[in-house]
């Protein structure tokens, strides 16, 4: 079983269920595409890194970033400025 598979499941789930309430969102879509895209070690790295928060709170910052690769040098770079 994968480490993130949990947390992976209630991501896709929470985005589904905005695509049932609202069809013409368009977050929606583009966040099940960053999962789905993304590589599975940054998959791990990014619900490392957002573990704790919830889910709503994770589905904003992968709809605002675009991709996991993305959020994730977002926030390697944030981490070296505050460093």
């Amino acid at each position: 079983m994968i480490a993130y598979e949990k947390d992976l499941n209630q991501l896709q789930e929470f985005a589904f269920g905005i695509i049932r309430l609202y069809p013409h969102d368009q977050k929606a879509p583009q966040v099940l595409l960053a999962l789905a895209s993304a590589r599975p070690v940054n998959l791990k790295r990014f619900f490392e890194l957002n573990q704790g928060d919830d889910v709503w709170r994770v589905y904003s910052k992968l709809s605002h970033s675009g991709s996991i690769e993305q959020w994730l040098e977002d926030h390697a770079l944030v981490a070296y400025i505050n460093d």
